[in-house]
């Protein structure tokens, strides 16, 4: 690696010649070792730098190679300039966002010859500012940049409160369970984020991960907060990063007692008390205009009423209004012209079939097999059953019960029974070399799936 080291500190120094780095682009393009070297050099040299002490250390001195346990060149380094520099290894706080765009901007060095303008030395700046600025290339194993750069603030509730549901699951689910979550295949360390028994019990021979009302003693927060590659959470080579933010709501939360939630279908809605306010009309109004002033927003001018007309019918029927429609709306001075119009709206057919939309994506409905040729299929009977269910407001349980069951009711109708297309529309294939028992084990799992999606909330997965 000494030819590395040379190239490395010729960049570090400004003197990298159009040779030098068209060596070192094709060194870390095709060897994953230099580019761990460089990147834990760029990270320590650019933590550094931002130490005024450190300055003129930095003009006259190599730099370091961070892997210092498994070779004797690499402990004399230690002993020389690594060891003159310990106290100020601690502002590495930038290490990750460094990591990114250091190895990007040596890629960029065939057309010039001096430090990249991506390698910034800024306490402030941010992954997200990071991202932006960073040109990624179109090929090799660099493209796929860190996926979690979404600048978002702490969404606390009432009282200041961390939701593990609404706040803290999304950060585990997208960040760590495919390390620790329900994949025994791809689980480490035997810890399980996603079970609260787990997270906060001994695992395997590691401690309990998260220790409630103490963030900074638990294992888990001094894991996602550590600057050593060695440590932190999630990993380097996870290509996941956590926002501050994200940190300072795991915190909090751990904090606040690290209380875990039920999945959201089984938890019994609360019904909350509208907020007190002079704006809007009704309980909706009411909790719009709260969160306007949490987030010190002020509300729209009101909408001019032809505006209001063509919303609505966008809404309730999926078309625009006729001109009659809004020169009607707008001509009606009663208090009641609005409830007027959402009763024309309503007694329109297309409002049957605008609903019915949502509902039959939900079924999965399509007037072809889906499988083989594609064919057609006559299962429409079903399709207009749930358009005229919606038009006629057919109470809801008897929607669910006669989709479900149609059939085995008492005296059932012939309506009842078209309603069962429900459990009809999954794909299904004509070919004649299909195995009759594989597919019925195949669109059974289909039929158990969808069912529990549409009226359980749960994907049922398992079923397959």
């Amino acid at each position: 690696m000494d030819e590395l080291q040379n190239l490395i500190t010729s960049m570090l120094e400004e003197r990298l010649t159009e040779e030098e780095a068209k060596r070192l682009e094709s060194l870390l393009e095709n060897d994953p070792e230099a580019r761990r070297i460089f990147v834990e050099q760029c990270q320590i040299h650019a933590g550094l730098s931002m130490d005024p002490t450190c300055q003129e250390a930095l003009r006259s001195s190599a730099p370091i190679d961070l892997d210092i346990s498994d070779a004797p060149i690499a402990a004399a380094k230690e002993s020389s300039w690594l060891r003159r520099f310990a106290s100020q290894i601690t502002v590495m706080a930038a290490s990750v966002v460094i990591s990114a765009v250091g190895i990007i901007a040596v890629l960029k060095f065939s057309s010039r010859s001096e430090v990249p303008e991506h390698v910034s030395t800024s306490r402030d700046l941010s992954p997200e500012k990071a991202y932006e600025e960073a040109a990624f290339p179109d090929e090799g194993s660099l493209k796929r940049p860190p996926t979690n750069f979404a600048a978002i603030s702490p969404i606390h509730g009432e009282n200041g409160q961390v939701s593990f549901n609404r706040d803290i699951r999304p950060i585990f689910s997208e960040n760590c369970y495919h390390c620790h979550g329900p994949d025994a295949n791809t689980r480490k360390a035997e810890l399980r984020l996603d079970i609260e028994a787990n997270a906060l019990s001994p695992h395997g021979k590691y401690d309990a991960a998260i220790i409630p009302g103490d963030a900074e003693t638990s294992p888990l927060y001094k894991r996602i907060t550590s600057s050593l590659q060695s440590e932190v959470m999630p990993p380097p080579d996870s290509h996941k990063v956590l926002s501050q933010a994200d940190k300072d709501l795991i915190r909090d939360w751990i904090n606040q007692g690290a209380k875990w939630e039920k999945h959201w279908a089984f938890i019994k809605p609360i019904k909350s008390t509208p907020p007190s306010t002079d704006w809007g009309d009704g309980p909706i109004d009411a909790f719009i205009a709260a969160k306007h002033v949490e987030a010190n927003l002020e509300p729209n001018e009101r909408a001019t009423r032809a505006m209001l007309a063509r919303r609505l019918a966008l809404d309730l029927i999926g078309l625009p209004p006729s001109p009659e429609m809004v020169d009607s709306f707008v001509a009606n001075k009663s208090p009641h012209a609005y409830e007027s119009l959402v009763d024309t709206l309503l007694d329109d057919p297309a409002f049957g079939e605008h609903q019915a939309r949502y509902w039959l994506d939900a079924a999965r409905y399509a007037d072809t097999h889906g499988l083989h040729f594609d064919n057609y299929r006559e299962i429409w009977p079903y399709r207009d059953w749930v358009v005229k269910a919606f038009n006629e407001n057919k109470p809801f349980d008897e929607f669910v019960i006669e989709q479900i069951a149609g059939d085995l009711l008492p005296k059932s109708t012939r309506n009842q029974k078209l309603a069962t297309g429900f459990n009809r529309c999954n794909p299904t294939t004509s070919e004649g070399g299909a195995i009759d028992e594989e597919y019925k084990a195949i669109y059974a799992q289909d039929r158990v799936e969808t069912t529990a999606t549409v009226y359980l909330g749960l994907t049922m997965g398992c079923a397959s």
